[in-house]
């Protein structure tokens, strides 16, 4: 395959942001906001970013010449099926994920075991068959809305699943038994190729899902601009998360016993929750006595918005049950806050070469409420750990434009392996 020819490429995901949104046409339909309102639930359509790594992706693509890049991505609240547009030189294809569909709200909300996104497949269906693409990248195994389209797509276009996480690692379904870890079993056994240069995925891929995957080292876009701009302090922590129940027990709990030993101790919380799971939250923060301490601030629109927000705390309080390092932990580091955070498969890893986090054992609330009283209390590890975390991220995150590049190699290398048998490059392939 010629070096320098234009390959047309797919992806199928999950994304938002500004730009794209001003796209689209959003909101809820009227029997949605009557319905909510009997249920006594708020009204707001809630449109936030997400998946900022695609976000990091797509900008990065916007200055790639040679890969004629189409990208399909579910959303929520869209007033329209379908919306097409093009900017910078990518087609987008927007798709409704049906919950704005009677229909599909009720069986996504109340009918346990459907399956509602079928014609949000359809859609994908069409328009992939429309495009007819040369290799299809699909982000993430773990999401129906889109991920289970392709499993009616032909064979004969071959498909890379790029792993965002896998629910199949035991640490994940230790931590989070509610998860469904069936919704990625189909997809990644559909998957010609698996996106990850993790060296804990191919084993577990193995064992509990497909016995000859074949692995390829497309690294998630994860760097961001280091922004270390200071500004008024109003908080002394920060617990930030997409959605907050993935770890802010872990976080209030700790926060608790280092309250009591420090009473003038502040936690700002942000992120999305159910209102059940904020009534949850609240009663258990007054069980705790803290509820004067912390703040929650609930989901914010933009990541721009999130990051500002987490620059008015001095520290960031982010344990993990399961994630291996999270994005938060990330973007924590490069917007120069200091991060106690606990031991998973590779946190540790931020420690290898320098002190750049403070880790204690998941669970262990006395342990990490000790690490805050010890960092709260120290300017001068404040400043070694806010320093050496913008130089470990650099080096591990890092270059997502190196990185992008390596998608397109990976894309062409692919391609020669699935029509010609031609072998996948050592430095392309994952041999773990």
């Amino acid at each position: 395959m010629a070096a320098n020819r234009k390959i047309k490429v797919v992806w199928i995901c999950s994304v938002s942001n500004p730009d794209l949104r001003s796209h689209l046409k959003l909101g809820m339909p009227l029997w949605h906001k009557l319905f909510r309102l009997l249920l006594r639930k708020s009204t707001e359509h809630g449109a936030a970013d997400s998946a900022i790594w695609n976000t990091n992706a797509l900008h990065e693509f916007e200055k790639i010449d040679d890969v004629d890049l189409h990208v399909i991505f579910v959303h929520s609240r869209m007033m329209k099926k379908e919306q097409r547009f093009e900017q910078r030189g990518i087609h987008y294809y927007a798709v409704s994920d049906g919950d704005n569909s009677i229909i599909s709200y009720f069986k996504i909300h109340f009918v346990k075991g459907s399956v509602p996104y079928k014609q949000s497949w359809k859609r994908i269906n069409s328009i992939v068959k429309e495009i007819n693409p040369e290799i299809i990248h699909v982000m993430g195994a773990e999401n129906p809305p889109y991920s289970w389209s392709i499993l009616t797509f032909p064979s004969s276009t071959p498909i890379i699943v790029q792993l965002q996480t896998l629910t199949h690692n035991p640490a994940v379904l230790k931590a989070y038994p509610n998860i469904h870890p069936e919704y990625e079993l189909p997809v990644i056994r559909r998957a010609d190729y698996i996106g990850s240069p993790s060296n804990l995925f191919p084993g577990m891929v193995r064992q509990y899902i497909k016995k000859d995957p074949i692995f390829v080292n497309t690294h998630l876009l994860l760097a961001e601009k280091v922004n270390t701009e200071q500004c008024e302090k109003v908080f002394d922590f920060v617990y930030f998360s997409n959605y907050i129940n993935k770890a802010v027990d872990l976080a209030i709990e700790a926060f608790a016993i280092a309250h009591s030993h420090q009473p003038s101790l502040t936690l700002d919380i942000i992120g999305g929750a159910s209102e059940e799971e904020l009534s949850v939250l609240k009663t258990r923060i007054r069980e705790l006595g803290i509820s004067d301490a912390v703040t929650i601030e609930g989901r914010l629109a933009t990541h721009e918005d999130v990051i500002t927000q987490i620059k008015k705390s001095r520290i960031a309080l982010l344990p993990l049950k399961s994630d291996l390092i999270s994005s938060t932990i990330r973007e924590a580091m490069w917007a120069g806050l200091p991060v106690i955070s606990t031991i998973t498969q590779e946190t540790p890893l931020l420690n290898k070469d320098r002190e750049s986090i403070l880790l204690s054992t998941i669970g262990d609330h006395k342990a990490l409420a000790d690490n805050m009283l010890k960092l709260v209390n120290s300017h001068d590890l404040e400043e070694i750990l806010r320093n050496n975390g913008i130089i470990t991220t650099e080096e591990i995150f890092g270059n997502n434009a190196e990185k992008a590049r390596g998608w397109v190699e990976a894309y062409r290398a692919c391609l020669a392996h699935f029509h010609n048998g031609t072998p996948i490059p050592d430095h392309i392939i994952n041999k773990y």
